[in-house]
């Protein structure tokens, strides 16, 4: 036998409110159903206690359609995607909001660094299984509350199919920066100042290496003399435009209230990525900057490169490492995040049953909502 329960997410659902949950479970055959039924799905039915969880969730639904806070015009309640809270977030996230704080200690009245109480770089971790919201966690507890405080924000992500372009991910978040930079009003002068740091030779060298940030170098006619050091390879070029990037962050952070940079997928990371890291991580030159760093645990063992870089930083004296593991989700922060979702806080008892057939289905917070619609007993 087969029965039909709403699928919670779609708004074509022709359930309507009032409708008992009795109503809602009829025995069709799969194609009658694929013809006529639209946003209600089957179930396999094996025992009654399976039955009685159907019911249950039906009555989730008819609650959620009757509840004052449904959109008008749906008839069953459409979840809410966007602007949820992160359940069981909470200590991490008060900690995030810490780290920004600090970084605009030593700061003056017009945002430029005290250079008698400047704050070094900061590398902080986020680690944990694919999907447990560590993205999410970073986003809700460093992005929102630096735009608010007037601090800039700016992130990369590697890329597993773009694993052969060395720096990919830290090139795109100095592109996000360059944009941040490019409407503060303290443009020009940090314009200026990369004028009288950078030689003409050095300005070409930033703006051919990072994509995307070409407006913070001022560049004419390239010289001979320009051309001639362009022409350098290897490792000592690498070294180059590495020492290069930590005088830029150091100007433009100097001009800043604040600054994240936020790596995200580091497990796809190259070298050339994890050894600029480590040495921003250990230049005291540049103040008031957060590098934040994600990576998914599972897939990091010890011999990992990133995994070594972590060990080898640990073991410096004057660099300050903090890391965050992100766990699954307990099932009472499902059942909350699942309220959310619904628009029943006042209510988190009527989702029981359905958070969790969710926890026990998937314990992972990133996908936890969008799989809501797809719970099946």
């Amino acid at each position: 036998a087969r029965i039909l329960i709403p699928r919670l997410y779609s708004p074509r659902c022709p359930i309507s409110p009032g409708k008992r949950s009795s109503d809602l479970y009829h025995l069709k055959s799969y194609s009658q159903m694929n013809q006529t039924d639209g946003g209600i799905r089957p179930i396999n039915i094996r025992s009654s206690v399976e039955v009685t969880q159907a019911e249950e969730l039906a009555d989730i639904a008819i609650k959620a359609s009757e509840s004052g806070k449904r959109i008008p015009g749906i008839s069953i309640a459409e979840p809410r995607l966007e602007n949820l809270r992160l359940h069981g977030r909470e200590d991490e996230i008060k900690f995030l909001n810490t780290k920004l704080r600090e970084l605009n200690d030593g700061r003056t009245d017009n945002g430029a660094t005290d250079v008698t109480t400047k704050k070094r770089p900061e590398l902080l971790l986020v680690k944990g299984e694919s999907g447990t919201g560590k993205t999410a966690l970073v986003m809700q507890g460093l992005r929102n509350p630096a735009d608010k405080m007037g601090m800039a924000f700016a992130g990369g992500k590697f890329d597993l199919n773009r694993t052969a372009l060395p720096l990919s991910a830290f090139f795109d978040a100095m592109s996000s920066l360059t944009k941040y930079l490019i409407v503060n009003d303290r443009v020009e002068q940090i314009k200026f100042k990369i004028i009288l740091e950078f030689e003409e030779d050095e300005r070409i060298l930033l703006a051919r290496a990072m994509t995307g940030c070409e407006d913070l170098f001022p560049i004419e006619e390239i010289s001979p003399h320009a051309r001639d050091s362009l022409a350098l390879g290897g490792k000592e070029a690498a070294m180059r435009l590495q020492f290069a990037i930590r005088r830029l962050l150091k100007v433009i952070c100097s001009n800043l209230k604040g600054a994240v940079l936020f790596i995200d997928d580091l497990q796809w990371s190259d070298t050339a990525t994890l050894d600029l890291i480590r040495s921003i991580a250990l230049d005291a030159e540049i103040p008031s900057l957060l590098l934040v760093g994600a990576y998914r645990e599972d897939e990091v063992p010890e011999s990992h490169p990133l995994a070594l870089h972590i060990r080898e930083l640990g073991e410096q004296r004057d660099i300050v490492i903090t890391t965050i593991s992100v766990k699954n989700l307990s099932p009472s922060n499902v059942m909350s995040l699942v309220a959310d979702a619904l628009r029943m806080e006042d209510n988190e008892s009527a989702v029981e049953t359905l958070a969790k057939l969710v926890h026990k289905k998937n314990r992972r917070e990133r996908l936890l909502c969008s799989n809501v619609s797809s719970v099946s007993v």
